[in-house]
């Protein structure tokens, strides 16, 4: 996204809102000031401009996608399996959060 110049936020805001799957989308922020952008974002609906589109997309074929690298779907229930293996074979398992 920063390569491209393209705000995560502006993004994510954008596709929960035009996603008729998604029911119900919740936000949150740590600054007024951020607050304000994702609100903006819900009423530029529609507005992204051409670069935006084209990351969206990307994000959401090649990364996010079923063929992407980087979905969650599995990854801790994974992670807790193999923790569980080394663990009983005695060896050191780390954690979760320090395995991502």
């Amino acid at each position: 996204c920063v390569k491209n110049d393209a705000d995560i936020g502006r993004l994510c805001m954008q596709f929960a809102i035009r996603e008729e799957s998604i029911p119900t989308t919740l936000f949150s922020t740590r600054s007024m000031k951020r607050f304000r952008e994702n609100l903006q974002h819900c009423y530029d609906l529609n507005k992204m401009t051409e670069k935006e589109e084209e990351v969206l997309q990307y994000l959401l074929n090649d990364v996010f996608g079923p063929h992407g690298a980087l979905n969650w779907q599995g990854i801790e229930v994974k992670q807790y399996w193999e923790m569980l293996d080394k663990a009983r074979k005695g060896e050191a398992t780390g954690s979760i959060s320090g395995a991502m």
